[in-house]
């Protein structure tokens, strides 16, 4: 009879799958982040460059320091989103090496559970053929006897 195939690290390969998939749902979520980020700061700096562009209308020298100032916090903030955006590509290349070594780790154990299949398969076929050239001695001893 055929023995079924068990891959005694089987567990372990289940659980490093698990961690491959957490480890991508992370990256997804940072590089969603990191998207979101870059839209923000698109939208400042399309707001910002409207700043730039459009004349004051009144000469009063409050009015002219009320749009320096604005122009300035706008573009403060600008600095800051991009500040945010570096760190958030920072984590993202973290996850990503961290999503690489679990991929690397399942791998591993991918490759040894298709090491021992074919061990198993060749170890079956052996066991098959010993069998059946028993069966045939044993019929041909009773065919002499005859």
């Amino acid at each position: 009879m055929a023995k079924k195939f068990s891959f005694r690290l089987e567990p372990i390969l289940k659980l490093r799958s698990y961690k491959v998939t957490l480890a991508k749902d992370e990256l997804i979520q940072v590089v969603k982040k990191r998207s979101e980020k870059e839209e923000l700061i698109n939208e400042k700096e399309e707001y910002y460059s409207n700043l730039l562009t459009n004349k004051p209308y009144s000469a009063k020298a409050s009015d002219l320091q009320a749009i320096l100032s604005h122009q300035e916090k706008v573009k403060d903030d600008l600095n800051k989103l991009e500040y945010e955006k570096s760190q958030l590509i920072e984590i993202e290349n973290f996850k990503r090496e961290k999503l690489n070594n679990a991929m690397k780790q399942e791998k591993v154990l991918e490759k040894l559970k298709e090491k021992k299949q074919e061990i198993h398969k060749s170890d079956l076929s052996k066991e098959e053929t010993s069998i059946l050239d028993d069966i045939g001695r044993v019929t041909q001893s009773k065919v002499r006897k005859f």
